[in-house]
């Protein structure tokens, strides 16, 4: 068992089989050279996409678990348990509806199948469908739920667990916080419930949450949770390994493709 200090220290067994945020960038670039080149076609000046959080996302598999919570020493929950915000979505400005059948392959006012725009055949599910047939990336995440069977699972039952918690929720009480565990803090219904992405946090929350990481790094609570989590995870690797060299040869063929994707386009555009 090794002590953790901080999330950077965290490696799983399952790392190798989850897709990277250059990789989730690579093939989404190439869906935006897919996707353009369609609309030059149609007569449109193609935007590219704008991912936002891809970075954030794929560090809070790190900073924030079901085994574990909470686990952001950089901010030491100075800014409470924060809120995880939605993004990773291609973002676009607002468009026409010309423009907008041409990306969809609907018409926004009738809201049906378009076939074809200005005279030219559309292809099915517009230009966007088009480069995601093209570059399929559907349900590949930054969390284990992603993999084949959901991933790895912990029992709750396991006595490991029961005694880093019975640990961690001593330590709290001492500084006058009463959880059983850290999944209880970071869920609280008082911050849960009462608080809204963009507001800031009470300074009950930031206590808690100041408590929270401080009791975890005097009692090794991550250091023996991911023990057990990384126990599991060698289980699962072995037991469903022929389902992970398939979802792993799913992300490196998509990656290669993508590469030579943008790799042509570059190509053709003086590298550029």
């Amino acid at each position: 068992m090794h002590t953790i200090t901080k999330a950077g220290q965290i490696a799983l067994p399952t790392d190798a089989y989850i897709i990277t945020p250059a990789e989730v960038k690579l093939i989404v670039k190439a869906q935006d050279v897919v996707r353009g080149q369609c609309m030059r076609k149609l007569g449109f000046t193609p935007k590219p996409s704008v991912l936002l959080g891809v970075d954030e996302a794929a560090t809070a598999r790190k900073t924030r678990s079901f085994l574990y919570g909470y686990f952001d020493t950089a901010k030491a929950g100075a800014e409470g348990y924060e809120r995880v915000q939605s993004g990773d979505i291609p973002q676009r400005a607002s468009i026409s509806s010309a423009e907008q059948t041409a990306l969809t392959g609907v018409d926004p006012v009738t809201h049906k199948p378009a076939t074809r725009l200005g005279g030219k055949p559309l292809p099915a599910g517009g230009c966007s469908g088009k480069a995601v047939d093209t570059l399929n990336n559907a349900g590949l995440w930054f969390d284990d739920a992603s993999l084949p069977a959901g991933g790895p699972r912990i029992p709750r039952s396991d006595p490991r667990l029961a005694a880093a918690y019975a640990s961690w929720s001593a330590c709290m009480k001492g500084k006058g916080f009463d959880y059983p565990d850290p999944l209880a803090a970071i869920g609280d219904p008082k911050w849960v419930t009462h608080r809204s992405p963009g507001t800031p946090p009470t300074r009950a929350e930031i206590a808690t949450a100041r408590a929270d990481i401080a009791c975890k790094l005097a009692k090794n609570t991550v250091g023996k949770l991911i023990a057990v989590q990384i126990a599991y995870d060698k289980q699962y690797l072995k037991a469903d390994a022929a389902q992970l060299a398939s979802h792993k040869r799913r992300i490196d063929d998509l990656v290669r493709k993508a590469s030579r994707i943008t790799h042509t386009r570059k190509s053709r555009h003086g590298g550029s």
